[in-house]
């Protein structure tokens, strides 16, 4: 299962997508440049494998920077602190999380929690939007 949150503001409002040609972007999250787990399971294995190099295809970490403007900075961070968030001076944030890769009952849960380090990855990562003037109401908002 896959779920994509796209902030693009209020009508009238500026657009955030599609990004400007300068930017500082943060691409966090363990599934970011994790093809396995991008695949899941199934797709190369019953219960699927983590790693890159178990067939071939494109991380979003890569699609992201092979598409981004060659001005736009684009950094990686597993599981950023808040304080790397905060003082880094990035633009946008671009979090990647999901399950481990399974197959049928081996991955099932009744807890429907992102695993760890997701959570904090993604609170930090909201802490870039809470200094963004221009996001402010859309936090306020959810």
């Amino acid at each position: 299962m896959s779920r994509i949150d796209d902030a693009n503001g209020k009508p009238g409002e500026e657009l955030l997508l599609p990004l400007p040609k300068k930017a500082k972007i943060l691409v966090a999250g363990s599934h970011a440049d994790n093809l396995g787990y991008q695949c899941g399971g199934w797709t190369i294995t019953w219960q699927g494998l983590s790693g890159n190099n178990i067939t071939d295809g494109t991380t979003i970490l890569q699609a992201i920077t092979n598409t981004v403007h060659p001005e736009t900075e684009v950094v990686y961070e597993l599981n950023p602190s808040a304080d790397f968030v905060k003082s880094s001076g990035f633009s946008y944030g671009i979090l990647v999380v999901g399950e481990h890769p399974y197959a049928e009952s081996d991955g099932d849960n009744l807890n429907l929690t992102i695993p760890a380090p997701g959570p904090s990855t993604l609170t930090n990562i909201w802490r870039l939007w809470l200094h963004r003037e221009a996001c402010s109401d859309l936090v306020q908002d959810h």
